[in-house]
């Protein structure tokens, strides 16, 4: 009557319906699949970044950055970061040079299916603007100078 039954895991979460699960070293590429995020999902997180920076400012013109930053065009490298408005789903630096106020649009592509972000037609590229940003201010670039100081949200 001891009659001897066999079990195996099976995994049932996921695009796949059913995967049986035979060995410690199956499990172990089950689990590591199901915990890796996508690139749609890795690009996501990393897209957003910028919106908890102080420097970002989501509601903002080019003419109200403009007056913003005239306040400071004595001071070579203040910035922000801004939407840009001729351009949905891209974004402008706005920054302070020689007692002007600069507004360079940050040039957003497409690559087998990875976004990068640039200032100089793609030579410098960048996975999010909070790269961009630090590559620029420790960097002069392309730009007439470093990025210094960030636009205070008031």
């Amino acid at each position: 009557m001891n009659q001897r039954v066999d079990y195996s895991a099976q995994d049932f979460t996921g695009d796949m319906s059913q995967v049986s699960i035979e060995t410690v070293k199956e499990r172990r590429k089950v689990v590591e699949s199901r915990s890796q995020p996508s690139d749609t999902e890795r690009h996501a997180d990393r897209s957003m970044l910028h919106l908890s920076e102080p420097w970002f400012y989501s509601q903002m013109s080019r003419k109200e950055s403009t007056q913003c930053l005239l306040k400071y065009a004595n001071v070579d490298g203040v910035f922000l970061v801004r939407p840009s408005q001729r351009n949905p789903g891209s974004f402008v630096l706005s920054f302070t040079s020689k007692e002007r106020i600069n507004h360079v649009p940050i040039l957003v592509t497409e690559d087998s299916g990875q976004i990068s972000l640039s200032l100089d037609c793609g030579r410098t590229k960048f996975y999010d603007l909070k790269q961009l940003v630090e590559f620029y201010q420790l960097n002069i670039g392309c730009l007439p100078t470093k990025l210094t100081h960030f636009l205070v949200h008031r």
